[in-house]
């Protein structure tokens, strides 16, 4: 059968009751589509809707208008599906302008015929929006339409309904009924949703649903049972945290990997997670960059700012700011906030992009009311008239809001180092240090050590210890080295080995070489701790590794001085150390 007439035969078939007239005979239809055409003299041949379908299906502008005709000619009699086609038509502006209102207009008067292709069509519209057309996101709307479908028994309008109830924090029991829908999705063997309520049961919903792990266990399991490999994925982060399983960091790998070889993009971002960090597997920077580019090219937006970190940073890869500017630019896309932040910096900063400081302002203005850092630089660019004329009531308004938000200690932090650097903002010491003050004040370990170092260069040896204190009793490792360091030179405090070994041994442990060092060189000569020649040479091993030309010749002349039974204790305390907090 000609492929066009194929076309127009599914299309009869799905337009059933909606014709007003009774379609062609098959004999009629097995013409070919031109004599179909040569024979119709009328609109009364065959229903409008059917005869529509005829023309649109034609590759030329003429017998396009023709079919805008008959499929108007049909939709103003109340033909459903005519209405939904001119719908789309108008949507995306195929043969004519995309018209929103016009599109919104006949998909509404098919949904209200209960045609479930259209609510479904209206509701992702409104779910999604859509910025070219100047449709603002409406999850109210959205939800109308989808429960419309969804009460006709359609499964997948089930599962957007859920979706959005869970997105509407402002709707009471929004949570509750997301896991209703999901639930009565799931019962009609939605693998998605068996996948969604898996992650509700992990969460738990106040009030509703107790955290149950065994539930979501099965849950995922049966949804990876019924192909959702991204639940394959999930099932490994339970063994990977030891949630409702014995931790198994081997099996955690197989079921990631497994998941990501089916062409899960979580999959490939867990297995990605593991190499980077080495959790469970020696850390590759090459083989987590191989995987978060596999996750990202399947449009996992975490995955692409990993990627672009990763380009940016030259780990597992060359350093490719373009490259990592393009990786930012799709997790952006799919509305991460952080790569819209980064896009902010390296727009005000003409990195990798051509600078635009309007584009910057847009960017941060579209992140501000979330995030610290985003808004406080708001108030700096009203403030100074970057990107946007001068206004100080705007200036105030965006520094007390990023003041009300969580996080603003590490964004004044953020904004130090923008001043310090010159990235995007004025060369200016002394706003860093103002803004870098605040950040300590607030909390922030790597500031109030920064802070210290800066009354250090000033010889207020005394105002540094007491930051660095802060910093430490946060467990902060950088606090923990600095204020070893005083106590094991004495200075502003009585010269203590003792707790210079003590904080030394907590830094190390975090995996500072240069504690490990100094921590080697205290066993090395029993200083604040007994001697110990094996425990020296073990700590020292990985505080050097592959730090020096000559790093065998060093590692051998350290070995050979050990007694015997030294030497077998060394090297198994080496492997043990390398292990944990190398």
């Amino acid at each position: 059968m000609n492929k066009k007439l194929a076309i127009l035969v599914t299309a009869i078939i799905l337009s059933g009751c909606g014709s007003v007239i009774k379609g062609p005979s098959l004999s009629e239809i097995e013409e070919p589509m031109e004599s179909v055409k040569d024979n119709i003299s009328n609109k009364t041949a065959i229903g409008d809707y059917d005869l529509g379908e005829v023309y649109y299906q034609s590759n030329n502008a003429e017998d396009n208008e023709k079919a805008m005709d008959f499929f108007l000619w049909s939709a103003e009699r109340g033909n459903k599906y005519a209405q939904y086609k001119l719908g789309k038509i108008y949507l995306h502006g195929e043969g004519v302008t995309a018209n929103l209102v016009q599109a919104i207009s006949w998909l509404k008067m098919a949904a209200a015929q209960d045609l479930v292709i259209a609510q479904l069509e209206i509701g992702d519209l409104y779910y999604n929006g859509n910025a070219k057309l100047g449709l603002e996101r409406n999850l109210q709307k959205a939800k109308k339409w989808y429960l419309d479908a969804a009460n006709q028994g359609n499964v997948p309008a089930m599962v957007r309904a859920a979706n959005t109830f869970n997105k509407l924090k402002e709707v009471p029991n929004s949570k509750k009924q997301a896991f209703d829908w999901y639930l009565r999705a799931s019962s009609f063997g939605s693998a998605e949703a068996k996948f969604r309520v898996a992650h509700l049961y992990i969460t738990g919903i106040k009030g509703v649903q107790e955290r149950d792990l065994k539930n979501a266990m099965k849950f995922y399991q049966e949804a990876a049972a019924d192909g959702y490999d991204d639940a394959l994925a999930a099932v490994g982060e339970l063994y990977m945290q030891g949630l409702g399983v014995e931790k198994n960091l081997n099996r955690a790998q197989e079921l990631f990997l497994s998941a990501a070889e089916r062409g899960s993009a979580k999959g490939a971002y867990d297995l990605a997670t593991m190499y980077d960090i080495g959790f469970g597997v020696e850390p590759d920077n090459k083989r987590a960059f191989n995987w978060y580019k596999e996750a990202a090219e399947k449009g996992y937006p975490y995955a692409a700012y990993k990627l672009g970190d990763m380009y940016m940073l030259a780990h597992g890869t060359k350093q490719d700011i373009y490259a990592a500017n393009k990786m930012y630019m799709l997790a952006a896309s799919k509305g991460m906030l952080q790569a819209k932040l980064r896009l902010a910096d390296h727009y005000l900063q003409g990195l990798g992009l051509k600078a635009n400081v309007q584009k910057a302002f847009d960017l941060y203005k579209g992140a501000a009311t979330k995030d610290p850092y985003a808004a406080y630089m708001l108030s700096i660019m009203y403030e100074n008239a970057y990107g946007v004329k001068q206004d100080f009531d705007k200036s105030v308004f965006w520094y007390q809001k990023a003041e009300s938000l969580s996080g603003n200690a590490i964004a004044k932090y953020s904004v130090s180092k923008n001043y310090k650097m010159g990235r995007g903002l004025p060369l200016d010491n002394s706003n860093s240090i103002l803004w870098l003050e605040d950040s300590a004040k607030e909390g922030y370990g790597k500031a109030q050590v920064d802070y210290a170092k800066i009354l250090l260069a000033k010889n207020d040896i005394k105002g540094a210890f007491n930051w660095f204190v802060k910093a430490s009793e946060q467990n902060y490792v950088e606090g923990n080295y600095n204020l070893a360091l005083i106590y094991f030179n004495g200075t502003e405090v009585e010269q203590n080995y003792s707790k210079a070994a003590e904080l030394f041994t907590i830094a190390a442990k975090q995996g500072l070489n240069a504690a490990q060092y100094q921590l080697s060189h205290m066993y090395q000569i029993g200083l604040g701790l007994p001697q110990n020649l094996s425990a020296a040479y073990a700590w020292w091993d990985i505080s050097a590794k592959d730090k020096f030309e000559n790093i065998d010749d060093l590692r051998l002349a350290k070995f050979q001085v050990l007694q015997p039974e030294e030497k077998d204790l060394a090297l198994k305390l080496s492997k043990q150390l390398a292990k944990l907090y190398n």
